[in-house]
């Protein structure tokens, strides 16, 4: 049984080579910035497998799979942060850990990097083919720009796995409509989610080179630990202890400037009525200036809690020092949503 199984893998994966755009996809760098720095090449990137089941049954989409090539061009810690599909994830993380890389470096020396790619499943050659301008030309969007994932606070420190479904609809010019989370087993995550999707830039669906407004959905899922880098993990262990040694930002040898700050997404649905609030976000900043793990303190209401914390998430930092030494620490930031940014939202 297991053989025949495995053959049906097998052939379905052949069946699939040419229609599955693995091959084409893009990979991101997740951390922004420095200087020096070559990123690593691909030498090699086989198409995932996709299960003959999966194939009948018309599921398909892209997966954000998040990356670690290390100093050997060795692929580790790949874990899902995007699905439109909870069934393709399994084969997305294998089909990254299947790939090769000829080693990034740092100021001419080897170095690891986290890396962010897509892996398309796709049911029709036609479904992953696309124009010159990157949009699909059977209606369906394509995100040009996602934010990170951001994981409730509660979630990342009880370890506890969790999901949440997104729908909505891009409309002619890329901008989210309508959405929701229609199911989740986290009601912050369901939240989260809605965040995320109105944060991220898409580009429109196209048929007949005609934009149209499209249905679209999303699949957001939290394995515990599993779904975060090793530095996250490193930070989160740290963060679980009695006493956790993460220095507050008066405890620094200065406070550490921004370097790169994105705006936070108006929530449409506060928009739409004209609300206005402001949330406090607290998260930590890395050693290297990454922030990791916001958590909404306060806010006027949850909507602008998560849309903030969604914001804070791309932030990027000076490194943070004591003493000449890199450290992590724990900053409190106000984002107010005003009258003003109400006007300018789109």
């Amino acid at each position: 049984m297991k053989r025949f199984l495995s053959a049906v893998v097998l052939l379905s994966a052949l069946f699939l080579n040419s229609i599955l755009s693995a091959a084409d996809a893009i990979i991101e760098d997740v951390e922004e910035g420095g200087g020096g720095k070559v990123m690593p090449k691909v030498i090699s990137r086989p198409p995932p497998l996709f299960p003959m089941s999966l194939l009948r049954s018309g599921a398909g989409g892209k997966v954000i799979v998040t990356f670690t090539v290390d100093e050997k061009g060795n692929v580790r810690d790949a874990v899902v942060t995007s699905s439109p599909q909870r069934q393709l994830n399994l084969y997305a993380v294998k089909a990254v850990g299947s790939w090769k890389f000829e080693p990034g470096t740092r100021d001419g020396q080897p170095a690891s990097f986290r890396l962010r790619t897509a892996v398309e499943f796709a049911t029709t050659a036609a479904e992953t083919a696309t124009n010159k301008t990157g949009k699909t030309p059977d209606g369906t969007p394509s995100a040009k720009r996602k934010p990170p994932v951001v994981y409730p606070y509660e979630l990342v420190i009880s370890g506890q796995p969790a999901w949440a479904d997104a729908s909505f609809v891009v409309d002619y010019v890329g901008r989210t409509l309508f959405t929701v989370s229609p199911a989740s087993s986290n009601k912050a995550f369901g939240k989260a989610a809605v965040a995320m999707i109105e944060a991220t830039e898409y580009n429109p669906g196209t048929r007949d080179t005609r934009r149209v407004m499209s249905p679209a959905s999303e699949h957001f899922q939290y394995n515990g630990e599993a779904s975060l880098d090793p530095e996250s993990r490193r930070v989160l262990a740290e963060l679980r202890k009695p006493k956790p040694a993460i220095l507050a930002a008066n405890e620094l040898d200065e406070r550490p400037k921004v370097l790169a700050q994105t705006a936070p997404t108006y929530p449409r649905a506060l928009k739409d009525d004209g609300f206005t609030g402001q949330a406090e976000i607290e998260f930590i900043v890395s050693r290297d200036g990454t922030v990791m793990f916001p958590k909404i303190v306060s806010a006027t209401h949850e909507d602008f809690g998560w849309a903030a914390s969604v914001a804070v998430a791309q932030w990027r930092y000076q490194p943070p020092q004591k003493n000449g030494r890199a450290v992590e620490v724990r900053m409190t930031v106000p984002i107010l949503f005003t009258a003003q940014k109400l006007a300018e939202a789109d």
